[in-house]
């Protein structure tokens, strides 16, 4: 969460692949022009540098202005991103004018600082390491070359650097956004996810997972409101054809002159007009309607399993990074939209065993059992479960009878 200071400077909590950041970022030249910032799915011309003792002033913007600003065609042609690495703060390279795409994840102080940024402006950013909340028994330290994981976790200074906007595309917002385009910022984060994961970029998969958790309940409260939307104009238009006719009936019936037949004839002309608009109107909304039910149709059905199935992946980050709490929350989520999500069972139980709840732990591994009967890891489980409950209540009988002896 973003929190403002009195000196203008924002911080916040941020993720990179080897543990939680601090960052802190304030704007140094606000040269911007226009009055937009970019958005998600805006394609960004940024630049980034270390600032030094030697080096804290402006760069020059050589390699900018040759390419000239941003075309909306890069948005929909090219994807924007570097192997993201343990040995890098800021994931993207220094010292160059790159592309960034908003939303894609590759790196979330990058992005949480061209939120509100304008085209030609800058902003300084300072980077702290965060222990708590780091795996147990690592701990991150930068060395000269901005880099990483040491077990020695030596104390060393918050690394500076300058970012600079150059320019960027047009983008829409989450509530801007149709249902389809929503789904597939959905399923890229969700493909995303499981690749970092399996690259053992644990803190880059759970970022995915948790982003595209954040659009499927954007996603789910837009759908309602675009059918209440569309329902009411549909009725909207019913009523207004309803006080139409009625206002011209009323019309038609005040006359008494001799032109009383030209007026008729000539609001009859106006009243065949409004009813083809009416009708064009209404066949309009009622193909809005049919397109996006299908739309909803089609995402509905998957909805609660894919939400589930992020759930049940953000879980087992999180027991990858010894946040057994969180991914207790996080797999009975899976489970409350997914009775038979026999992964997320599984994950409830390593979790439940992790914080000492051995008995919800013992009734998880048992459901996996029941979905998956021959799973050996599930045995497994339950059987060390039961091994530690039965220890522990030796040592609760010995404590209980030097007591009463």
């Amino acid at each position: 969460m973003k929190t403002e200071g009195t000196d203008s400077t924002i911080s916040w909590v941020s993720v990179c692949p080897s543990g939680l950041l601090k960052v802190e970022s304030r704007r140094t030249r606000k040269t911007g022009s226009g009055d937009q910032s970019p958005v998600m799915g805006s394609v960004c011309r940024v630049r980034v540098w270390q600032k030094t003792e030697d080096r804290s002033g402006s760069q020059d913007t050589t390699g900018a202005e040759e390419h000239g600003i941003l075309d909306e065609v890069h948005s929909e042609v090219q994807k924007f991103s570097f192997p993201r690495s343990q040995y890098s703060v800021l994931q993207i390279p220094e010292d160059t004018w790159v592309l960034v795409r908003m939303g894609d994840g590759q790196c979330d102080v990058v992005e949480s600082c061209l939120e509100g940024m304008k085209a030609g402006e800058q902003c300084e950013v300072l980077v702290t390491i965060l222990k708590d909340g780091t795996k147990p028994g690592s701990a991150l330290i930068w060395q000269t070359d901005c880099s990483v994981l040491d077990p020695a976790g030596q104390e060393h200074q918050p690394l500076c650097y300058v970012l600079e906007l150059h320019s960027f595309t047009s983008g829409r917002e989450s509530w801007e956004m149709a249902p389809e385009e929503k789904w597939d910022w959905v399923k890229v984060h969700k493909k995303e996810g499981g690749e970092r994961f399996r690259k053992a970029d644990v803190w880059g998969a759970a970022d995915c997972y948790s982003r595209a958790l954040k659009l499927l309940l954007t996603l789910k409260e837009g759908e309602k409101g675009e059918r209440q939307e569309t329902q009411g104009m549909a009725e909207g238009g019913g009523q207004k054809a309803e006080e139409s006719e009625a206002s011209t009936g009323g019309q038609d019936a005040s006359g008494g002159d001799g032109n009383k037949e030209v007026r008729a004839s000539s609001e009859g002309d106006e009243l065949d007009r409004k009813s083809d608009s009416i009708m064009s109107n209404e066949k309009t909304t009622s193909e809005t309607m049919q397109k996006s039910e299908q739309v909803n149709l089609a995402i509905g059905g998957e909805y609660k399993a894919v939400r589930s199935e992020l759930h049940s992946n953000l879980s087992l980050c999180q027991l990858r990074l010894g946040q057994p709490a969180k991914a207790r929350h996080s797999s009975s989520k899976a489970i409350e939209l997914d009775p038979s999500n026999a992964k997320a069972w599984y994950r409830l139980g390593q979790a439940c065993s992790q914080v000492g709840e051995l008995g919800l732990a013992q009734g998880a591994f048992k459901k996996v059992l029941e979905l998956q009967p021959s799973s050996p890891s599930a045995q497994k489980a339950l059987r060390e479960v039961k091994a530690r409950e039965k220890e522990l209540d030796i040592k609760l009988g010995q404590k209980l009878s030097k007591m009463f002896s």
